[in-house]
């Protein structure tokens, strides 16, 4: 099913993708540092404080695909987010 809106974020992961895909598009928008972690299937991350690739508030990632973005996750097809140090708020797109 296609996403294409605002998700808040908190410290916890939060899957950004409600099923499989191949890209996805992502904007921070919020006040903190995201992190973005892709998993192959729909279990969470472990909650490494430092996992992730870290997005600055107001930065996006144009699309790219998940093999990508995470060559070293086998088959990643979701993408997960948290904030850094608080919340923020990120918006997400995708197909």
């Amino acid at each position: 099913m296609a996403r294409n809106e605002d998700i808040d974020l908190g410290i916890e992961w939060v899957l950004l993708t409600n099923s499989a895909v191949a890209s996805v598009v992502a904007v921070n928008k919020g006040p903190n540092i995201a992190l973005l972690m892709a998993t192959n299937g729909t279990n969470p991350p472990s909650n490494n404080d430092e996992d992730g690739i870290p997005i600055d508030p107001r930065i996006g990632v144009l699309t790219l695909t998940l093999s990508e973005m995470f060559p070293g996750v086998s088959g990643a097809d979701r993408l997960y987010g948290r904030a850094q140090g608080g919340t923020t708020k990120i918006f997400v797109s995708h197909a």
